[in-house]
C-alpha cells in the first residue's frame, strides 16, 4: 500500500499518486502506474476536469483492437513452465521477453506460483539491486534454476546439448488483429509464443479516455509508420468524447458545467526550488529521447 503523501516539496503545485486531501489544491497530478494504492478513486472527482492527459499510445491501433487480461497470460505461461520442468531436471525454460525492462509482474508471478528463483546473468541483477519487491526472485547460479530469463545468447545452461530447452516468448506485436475467440498461444517445436502484453490495448485506450474525458490528449509513443492511423483513431475517440458530453447536456441542461476560472500556468520557468542545502537535487541523465512527443493540439471549446 502506497504511503506517499502526494505532493512533492521541491516542485509546488504537483502531486504524485495521490488525488485526495490536501493534494487537491495543486494543479498538476502525476500517475506513475495503474495500482489501486496510487489511484487514491479519484477517476470519478477529476472526470471531465482534465486539461491533458498523457498516454502510453503504444496500441492505438486497429490490428491491436484487444489482448487477453495480463492475468490470463502469466497464468498460460506459469502452466507451461511447470508442465515442462515437472518432466525431469533436465527439462528448462527460456523466458525469453521483448525487453530488458517491463516483465518485472511476470517475473514475480512465476517465482510465486514455482517457488524458484530465475536465472539472470550478474550485470542484469545490478538493475535490481534497489527494488525490495523483487527480493528472492532472481539467482546468479544457472545451476540453481530449471527456468532462464537470461538474455541472448543466452547462458551455458541453456545453449548446453545435454538440456532439453524450451523457449517460450510472451509478445504482443505478433499478434496483430487478436479476438477473444482465438487462442493466444502458438506452439512451433520448442518455441512458444503467447501473447502478453505490458501495454493496454485500442480498446483499453479508448475506454481510459472516453471515462476520463480530458480537453485534450498527448501520445508518448508515436509509430512512424502508423503515425496517420494512429492519430486519426485519436481524433475519432475524442470525437465521441464530444458526443457524449453533448448528449449529456441536451438530456439535462444542468449537467453543463459553468466555465471556470483561468487556472494558473505552471511551468518549470516559475517553479521556485529549494535551497542546495536543504535537498540535493540533480539530473545527470546524458541521454536524449529519440524522438520529442507529438502533440494533438488542444481542442477549441464549445
Amino acid at each position: 500500500m502506497s504511503t506517499f503523501p502526494g505532493p512533492l516539496v521541491e516542485f509546488p503545485g504537483v502531486s504524485v499518486d495521490r488525488f485526495d486531501g490536501e493534494n487537491r489544491e495543486n494543479s498538476v497530478f502525476f500517475l506513475s502506474h495503474c495500482h489501486t494504492d496510487h489511484m487514491i478513486r479519484v477517476f470519478e472527482r477529476i472526470r471531465g476536469k482534465l486539461d491533458n492527459v498523457y498516454v502510453d499510445s503504444t496500441f492505438l491501433c486497429k490490428s491491436y483492437e484487444d489482448f487477453p487480461s495480463r492475468s490470463v497470460s502469466t497464468k498460460t505461461i506459469v502452466d507451461l513452465i511447470e508442465e515442462w520442468t515437472a518432466k525431469s531436471e533436465e527439462h528448462i525454460v527460456w523466458l525469453k521477453t521483448p525487453a530488458h525492462y517491463g516483465s518485472e509482474f511476470l517475473f514475480k508471478e512465476i517465482h510465486k506460483r514455482t517457488r524458484m528463483p530465475l536465472h539472470i546473468e550478474p550485470w542484469n541483477m545490478a538493475d535490481y539491486a534497489y527494488i525490495p519487491d523483487m527480493d528472492g526472485v532472481f539467482t546468479v547460479d544457472e545451476k540453481q534454476s530449471q527456468i532462464h530469463a537470461c538474455w541472448k545468447p543466452g547462458c551455458p545452461v541453456v545453449r548446453s546439448n545435454g538440456k532439453k530447452v524450451r523457449k517460450i516468448l510472451p509478445t504482443a506485436m505478433f499478434w496483430t488483429n487478436w479476438k477473444e475467440s482465438r487462442d493466444f498461444v502458438k506452439m512451433t517445436n520448442f518455441n512458444i509464443r503467447v501473447c502478453y502484453s505490458s501495454h493496454s490495448s485500442m480498446r483499453e485506450l479508448r475506454d481510459f479516455i472516453t471515462f476520463l474525458r480530458p480537453a485534450s490528449v498527448k501520445l508518448n509513443v508515436i509509430q512512424e509508420s502508423k503515425k496517420t492511423e494512429m492519430y486519426n483513431a485519436l481524433r475519432k475517440i475524442l470525437a465521441q468524447v464530444d458526443a457524449d458530453k453533448e448528449k449529456e447536456v441536451a438530456e439535462d441542461p444542468a449537467a453543463e458545467t459553468p466555465a471556470a476560472e483561468e487556472p494558473e500556468i505552471i511551468s518549470f520557468k516559475n517553479i521556485k526550488f529549494r535551497d542546495k542545502q536543504d535537498v540535493e537535487f540533480s539530473m545527470n541523465s546524458e541521454e536524449e529521447p529519440d524522438e520529442a512527443p507529438t502533440f494533438i493540439p488542444k481542442r477549441k471549446k464549445r
